[in-house]
């Protein structure tokens, strides 16, 4: 009797309903310099590569072109320096977008040698992209400019102690269209 089994007609594409995957959206921030494109010239310590962001679709904020510079393996003291090229002279504000997640560390960004006014806490419970961070007014130069993380420490709440560093992009907004 039909009613009285638990076998069913297998199931066919005409009765088997497959939900549609959400398109992956990635992040398009006019004019970013994309970490993973920045020119690594040292790491103190650890290993510096690009990561595939596309598996941590968990925010509606996400990374451009999916991927990020990922830094791992240092620990507090530690320094990675990147160079960027830019388009033009002047003092622009400089707009990080960073990774943040359980076992990611804070550091200090230095631009052209100046660095941020505060440090950096890329602490977060899940893994997630953190949006633009104001790291302030800097001197910017036509063609080669740096960046220099130093790794200072980790989040009191961050688990297992570690202190990665992963960099979407920065963006330069010149000084006069930030007022």
């Amino acid at each position: 009797k039909a009613d009285t089994t638990n076998k069913y007609p297998a199931p066919t594409l005409d009765n088997l309903h497959i939900p549609a995957l959400p398109e992956l959206v990635m992040r398009n921030v006019p004019g970013m310099i994309e970490g993973e494109k920045m020119k690594v010239v040292r790491a103190s310590n650890g290993t510096v590569q690009n990561q595939d962001m596309s598996s941590f679709e968990n925010t509606l904020d996400y990374w451009a072109h999916a991927s990020q510079l990922w830094w791992l393996g240092g620990k507090p003291g530690d320094e990675l320096d990147l160079e960027f090229e830019a388009p033009a002279n002047g003092d622009f504000q400089v707009y990080g977008y960073f990774t943040k997640a359980i076992d990611y560390g804070l550091s200090i960004i230095a631009i052209n040698g100046q660095p941020a006014e505060n440090t950096v806490d890329l602490y977060a419970p899940a893994v997630k992209a953190s949006g633009p961070v104001d790291l302030g007014v800097f001197p910017i130069h036509t063609g080669i400019n740096t960046m220099k993380i130093t790794i200072t420490g980790t989040n009191p709440d961050a688990f297992p102690k570690r202190y990665m560093f992963g960099l979407d992009g920065i963006v330069l907004k010149p000084q006069q269209e930030t007022k």
